[in-house]
């Protein structure tokens, strides 16, 4: 039963996120910025995550939990969305999406503690229960662009404020008895980040390719004569193919490993970035999403289950919170500072086959940066 309302929270996640991320650059752009703007916007914001999102673990290895954390970080995210609604100058705008990514920038490190904290020794069916996000941004991602796209767009700011006070109550029935740990020995901190490190560096290249293709891939299918819901509908086939790749991941996992998993979704990440720079179809890059989506619920999990071997039990909010901070904090920051540049300057074709580049190299680095990390884990005595 506890397991079961890990999995309805995983999904209300998804509902939540799928309602701000896809939209936020077309909400940017609608206030008159521009695609280098957008690009800046977005970076500070990730620099508000990056620092955010490992706070957020160390409070959940603390006395806060990670259920009693998440609870705190999306009851703040509601409230800082909300002057999203009259914010248009770019000081304004960019003061609100920081704001909104510190708050919400920890949700999926916390989940994935909660989860791993619930799974206990049978981690590997991690991919299991993170599917269940991908099913709630699925059809939510359809939903909003239909909502969004027949309403108003001003409507993404009170519809994502809703959704993440849902996942509050949902956190808080997760909740109950918080585990305590044994205390982690001296200097493990430290010794944790020394055995992340190299592992952090392949992320963050992997990642600010995925997040400049994301920022402004929506952009993308716009400017070709897409809408609202083409581009809703796109996040939704990437959602759609990493489900059932997810189910199937703890019989992946014991035949390839957590690294062939993460470099086997760097490669569909490639063929998803190279088929972008060729494609000047909505239809057809809105589909090739389906490819992005495999890769991504690959590599993902891969991640998730590559750091837990590197981290102790007592710091587990803690390192996938680092994990996190660099995927979805530090990446976008170079993502999108460069994919903003890129993309006004030389045009989407050479910003997708430079992301196709970054992730190639982040794939090749891999082999040599996680071949032991099992055996690397650093556990308390």
């Amino acid at each position: 039963m506890q397991l079961r309302r890990v999995q309805v929270l995983f999904t209300l996640v998804g509902v939540a996120e799928a309602a701000i991320l896809p939209f936020l650059p077309i909400v940017l752009q609608d206030r008159g910025l521009s695609a280098a703007e957008i690009g800046v916007v977005l970076a500070v914001a990730a620099v508000a995550g990056f620092v955010a999102t490992p706070l957020w673990g160390h409070a959940a290895d603390g006395r806060l939990g990670a259920a009693r954390a998440l609870v705190v970080a999306s009851v703040a995210a509601a409230v800082a969305v909300v002057p999203l609604v009259l914010a248009h100058r770019l000081l304004a705008l960019t003061a609100v999406v920081v704001l909104v990514t510190a708050a919400r920038s920890a949700m999926a490190s916390l989940s994935d503690a909660i989860a791993l904290e619930h799974l206990g020794d049978d981690r590997a069916q991690y991919g299991r229960v993170r599917l269940w996000l991908s099913v709630g941004w699925a059809i939510s991602a359809c939903v909003w662009g239909i909502v969004l796209q027949t309403g108003s767009l001003t409507w993404m700011p009170w519809i994502y404020a809703a959704c993440v006070l849902i996942v509050a109550v949902a956190a808080q029935a997760v909740g109950g008895a918080r585990t305590v740990h044994e205390p982690s020995v001296a200097g493990a901190r430290r010794a944790m980040v020394v055995a992340l490190a190299p592992f952090l560096l392949s992320l963050l290249l992997l990642f600010a390719a995925f997040n400049a293709t994301f920022s402004f891939i929506s952009l993308r299918i716009r400017d070709l004569g897409g809408g609202l819901f083409v581009v809703g509908a796109a996040t939704a086939l990437q959602a759609i193919a990493e489900a059932p790749v997810m189910r199937i991941t703890p019989r992946l996992n014991r035949v390839l490993g957590h690294r062939a998993l993460y470099v086997v979704g760097s490669f569909f990440f490639i063929v998803a970035f190279v088929a972008w720079a060729f494609l000047d179809s909505p239809l057809a890059i809105a589909l090739v999403k389906l490819v992005a989506g495999v890769g991504f619920a690959l590599v993902y999990v891969g991640s998730v289950l590559l750091v837990d071997d590197l981290v102790p039990p007592a710091l587990r909010g803690t390192g996938q919170g680092l994990a996190k901070a660099v995927s979805f904090g530090l990446s976008p920051i170079l993502g999108s500072l460069a994919g903003g540049a890129i993309y006004d300057y030389a045009g989407p074709r050479a910003l997708f086959l430079a992301c196709a580049g970054a992730a190639l190299v982040a794939a090749a680095s891999v082999f040599a940066i996680a071949a032991r990390a099992r055996a690397t884990r650093i556990v308390p005595t």
